[in-house]
């Protein structure tokens, strides 16, 4: 009995190991580019089932100091109440966009295309991968570091950890 475990052990952890992701820049660039919407006649529409979305329950979005940007692949989705939503229209390029859904009118609201966007900046520093973003007058908004990806056939996950307190936060 103890052989079979001993062999279990040596088997499974090196699966383990295979499974998880390593982060580098080329895979974020990779998972966001999947994510950049379909224009149809030079137009999307916000908020895109192609969207990242982040909880954003009591502010969380804002407050926290770790967030879970998580991307469904097939467009069909258990939405939060309250969201925070980023929209990629063209490579490293996103509309920021918010939305209220279980309260009564529904609302949404979001950044003007293409006068009101953000841009990203991926890059490494030592062993990390960090993601910056700047409004359109190239001053950065937000700052983090790529904690974990989980890639799976129904959505993509990105938990990022903020650098510093955006300029916006309530």
């Amino acid at each position: 009995m103890k052989k079979i475990i001993i062999f279990s052990l040596f088997l499974l952890v090196p699966i383990c190991l295979i499974a998880q992701t390593t982060i580098t820049e080329s895979l974020v660039k990779k998972i966001l580019k999947e994510s950049i919407v379909k224009k149809k006649n030079g137009r999307f529409t916000m908020s895109s089932d192609q969207s990242w979305n982040f909880s954003n329950t009591d502010s969380l979005y804002y407050k926290q100091d770790t967030i879970n940007a998580i991307y469904y692949k097939s467009g069909k989705h258990k939405s939060h109440c309250e969201s925070i939503i980023w929209t990629f229209y063209r490579k490293n390029a996103f509309i920021l966009g918010s939305e209220s859904l279980c309260k009564e009118p529904a609302t949404r609201s979001v950044t003007i295309y293409p006068q009101d966007y953000f841009t990203i900046a991926i890059y490494k520093v030592e062993d990390e991968i960090m993601i910056d973003f700047f409004d359109q007058n190239k001053i950065i908004v937000e700052s983090f570091k790529i904690l974990e990806i989980n890639n799976n056939n129904d959505y993509d996950e990105i938990i990022l950890k903020r650098r510093f307190k955006p300029q916006f936060a309530n």
